[in-house]
């Protein structure tokens, strides 16, 4: 494994063996998170929802926010710092 080092700190670099995994629930909103983004090419219709429901899922699980949809996660209230997040 690779690192960059300077004065004080010492940042590890991802690789196969080591990658570097993020909480996606804290990261900033990015454009990728835009309201237009088109999740899946799968139009839903009668026939396809499951395989609809299990990408949507899947990318909605991929982002953090899973949970509140699920209801395991609460909205923050609207002064908290994360609302915007």
């Amino acid at each position: 494994m690779s690192d960059i080092s300077n004065e004080s700190t010492t940042v590890p670099q991802p690789s196969l063996n080591n990658p570097i995994i993020t909480d996606s629930s804290k990261i900033s909103p990015t454009t990728s998170e835009s309201h237009s983004i088109q999740i899946t090419t799968i139009c839903l219709n009668g026939d396809n929802f499951l395989r609809w429901s299990q990408l949507v899922r899947m990318y909605i699980r991929g982002r953090g926010k899973l949970g509140y949809l699920t209801g395991e996660k609460k909205a923050p209230a609207v002064d908290d710092p994360n609302y915007a997040i």
